[in-house]
């Protein structure tokens, strides 16, 4: 498998009705219905030389919100601010990345 889009952790709001991702848009593109299904946890390993944490995940985006406008996508390079929903959703945090995987 390889990553066919990834997108970088830089805040996250999580409430009972909704999860908000912020973030940066690393490659790829990201739609209205994407589905993460991996996650790294780079942000343990910052004060070591191990590889990051890999592990399933599942994490649909609901909508993308670019400077308060809602659109359908984003591509790299692009910072935006997505509300995702998965059973359960893992705990998200700064320097996580988010991946979709494609045979």
């Amino acid at each position: 498998m390889r990553v066919a889009s990834e997108f970088a952790v830089h805040e996250v709001v999580s409430g009972p009705e909704k999860t908000l991702v912020k973030g940066r848009c690393l490659s790829g593109i990201i739609i209205i219905g994407t589905v993460f299904d991996s996650i790294e946890k780079f942000g343990v390993f910052e004060q070591s030389n191990e590889a990051p944490l890999s592990s399933p995940i599942n994490a649909k985006v609901l909508r993308i919100v670019i400077y308060g406008r809602i659109v359908s996508e984003i591509t790299e390079g692009l910072t935006a601010e997505l509300q995702v929903e998965g059973s359960p959703l893992p705990k998200l945090d700064d320097g996580d990345v988010l991946h979709v995987s494609s045979a």
